[in-house]
């Protein structure tokens, strides 16, 4: 009940924003099955995905166009739609979900907005934040990039 009332806040705050112009959205990603916008503000960066698979965040937290293990973070959807906050480690593997996180998701078919504070995501919130997209496909049981020319998409 805390955290619904939370998220009822937050929207309501957000759209509130929204109605006086304060956020713009803006289009990172348009593929055949996987969009993504985005919304920001001093704090927050609250992204959009529409996908008929389930979608991924990545960080590159140090802005270098890698995934560095230990440093980097996913955010995913697990069973149920509830948020997955884990941690890069190496050879391709991460920690398990219920990482420490500030973030929230909102999913509703296959609408996937994640409300992500901007301290999760770089080491200087004011400076543009790098991230890249995946998204699985439990009916074939892969999972796939979504491709910028091998790097990161740039929000600003």
């Amino acid at each position: 009940m805390k955290q619904f009332f939370f998220i009822t806040i937050m929207l309501l705050m957000f759209r509130a924003a929204d109605a006086q112009s304060q956020f713009q959205e803006k289009i990172i990603v348009v593929e055949k099955d996987f969009t993504a916008n985005y919304y920001t503000n001093e704090d927050y960066v609250i992204i959009t995905i529409l996908s008929k698979f389930v979608p991924s965040i990545y960080t590159d937290i140090n802005k270098n166009n890698l995934i560095d293990p230990f440093i980097e973070k996913i955010y995913s959807v697990s069973r149920g739609n509830n948020l997955c906050v884990a941690n890069v480690l190496e050879g391709e593997s991460s920690t398990t979900c219920d990482q420490a996180t500030n973030a929230i998701l909102v999913a509703k078919n296959n609408e996937y907005q994640f409300i992500i504070p901007k301290n999760e995501l770089t080491y200087i919130p004011k400076e543009p934040i790098f991230l890249t997209f995946g998204a699985w496909n439990e009916e074939k049981k892969i999972h796939f990039t979504i491709s910028n020319k091998n790097k990161s998409y740039v929000l600003n």
